[in-house]
């Protein structure tokens, strides 16, 4: 079965304040093999990738965040719940030379 986990995520210019975290969600074929660890590792792809063609294209260094984001049951019993945010992984990429078409 195919597992989806929600993410928030953000990319920013690197000498420029982090915006809001966005949400995403994400559901790989790694998850069917990988549960949980799949995705994670698809998403934190995905953003990396986001983060590096800004980068690229803009030429300066860009900044990446992936937080976990689930609700977990409180151990207290009833119906409480909390909210749950988990950073799994951030960094700072520099732009790539592309290699120019003959």
């Amino acid at each position: 079965m195919d597992l989806v986990t929600k993410y928030l995520v953000r990319i920013w210019p690197s000498d420029g304040e982090p915006p809001e975290m966005i949400q995403s969600e994400m559901c790989s074929p790694e998850s069917v093999t990988q549960g949980q660890a799949g995705n994670d590792r698809a998403e934190i792809r995905a953003i990396r990738n986001w983060a590096q063609q800004h980068a690229n294209v803009d030429g300066i260094r860009y900044s990446f965040e992936v937080c976990k984001d689930s609700m977990v049951a409180a151990l207290s019993g009833g119906d409480s719940s909390r909210r749950v945010v988990e950073p799994i992984a951030d960094g700072i990429l520099e732009p790539q030379e592309q290699p120019q078409p003959h």
